[in-house]
């Protein structure tokens, strides 16, 4: 009984080991399947792409095209997961390299179309940048509308310019000033519709001189939405063209549809009576070098002393303030505005910060293409611009 015991007692780690070397000869076997398999389709992905690249040369492809025809055809995931093994001499099938051939050179043919496209649009950028530099103005760089040049729903220029032709340049200022003409126009029509008494002469200078007026407010329906406050109200030609040419095609982003505004009309007019401007001569420029500041009727607080304040606006911020304006119930009253006395005006200018924000890097010298591309800090513009007086 005692032997019996003995060997009852080791059948079980005898078992034990046997399943082990089992398991292990059976895992060994699967990594060397799997390491056969993975070798011999990174052979196989090889002399497909070997081939691949002989016929995509003959059909004419160049080597950067058919570089990433095949990383994006043979990528090693989707590869993988299509090829199929030869179950008997695992070598490689001229049917199976003809069908991959095909998707080959139909991806062969996209990337080739996107280069051209890339080509394309970088030419583009390079002409725009290039007649920027030359012809016009660094402090008028704002009213190139880049995005508005070349679209695919149609922009300022026809989708089949070309910008290596030698008169390329003539074509694009031809087409921004008819660009430029017929927006001023349409803008002063609506005028001529809504106020007549505003209007001076129809075309060229006079319509911009019609669209500077202090009193002429136009709201920017896309800004009108409550999406932001920067276009709510919109005066003069500069910050017109300005806003327009900044905004993007794209439908939701589109800042290119303007309408007059009654309320920062009926504002722009009671602010030039607290100023004693004439509203059919004063423009908008006459009314930033007055440097005055108001304040609105509507908006007192009250702090926790119990003394009262309002915030101090210029006339810009004001004609904003009542457009943008999201108080409950400020809509409802009469719109009220004070003028703040010169000791006052003194003391808001010393103390509030000037914007746009100067510690942000987004200024450029107004007198040369130094940041046409890397724009700086204020600080940083105007020490380059002290060396150089």
């Amino acid at each position: 009984m005692g032997v019996v015991s003995v060997r009852a007692r080791g059948l079980p780690g005898l078992w034990m080991s046997r399943e082990k070397n089992e398991l292990c000869l059976t895992q060994a076997a699967s990594e060397w399947a799997t390491g056969v398999l993975k070798n011999h389709l990174k052979w196989k992905k090889s002399w497909y792409e070997e081939r691949g690249a002989q016929g995509l040369k003959k059909l004419g492809y160049g080597p950067k095209v058919i570089q990433d025809a095949i990383q994006s055809t043979f990528n090693d995931a989707m590869y993988l997961s299509r090829c199929r093994l030869d179950g008997f001499a695992m070598r490689t099938s001229r049917k199976d390299f003809r069908s991959h051939f095909k998707v080959l050179v139909v991806n062969a043919e996209s990337i080739y179309l996107d280069h051209l496209r890339e080509q394309r649009r970088s030419a583009r950028r390079s002409l725009v940048t290039e007649y920027q530099i030359k012809n016009v103005r660094p402090s008028e760089w704002v009213h190139i509308p880049r995005q508005l040049l070349f679209h695919c729903d149609g922009g300022i220029l026809t989708p089949n310019f070309d910008p290596s032709l030698p008169d390329s340049a003539t074509v694009l200022a031809l087409d921004l000033a008819t660009w430029y003409g017929k927006l001023r126009n349409d803008l002063v029509e609506n005028v001529r519709r809504v106020r007549p008494s505003f209007i001076g002469d129809g075309d060229g200078d006079g319509a911009e001189a019609t669209l500077d007026l202090a009193a002429i407010v136009f709201s920017c329906a896309n800004c009108s939405k409550g999406t932001h406050h920067l276009g709510a109200a919109l005066v003069g030609w500069d910050n017109i063209l300005t806003h327009i040419c900044s905004s993007n095609t794209h439908p939701t982003k589109w800042h290119g549809e303007l309408r007059l505004s009654e309320k920062g009309h009926a504002s722009a007019l009671a602010l030039m009576k607290l100023v004693k401007k004439d509203p059919q001569t004063t423009t908008a420029k006459d009314m930033d070098k007055l440097g005055a500041r108001f304040s609105c009727g509507n908006c007192e607080c009250t702090d926790f002393l119990g003394e009262k304040w309002g915030k101090a606006l210029t006339w810009r911020e004001c004609l904003t303030h009542v457009l943008y304006c999201v108080k409950p119930g400020h809509d409802d009253k009469h719109q009220t505005w004070f003028l703040l006395s010169e000791e006052a005006t003194q003391a808001v200018k010393v103390r509030e910060r000037p914007y746009p924000p100067r510690n942000k890097p987004i200024w450029g010298c107004g007198r040369c293409a130094k940041h046409l591309e890397t724009p700086e800090e204020y600080a940083a513009v105007i020490s380059r611009k002290a060396k150089f007086k």
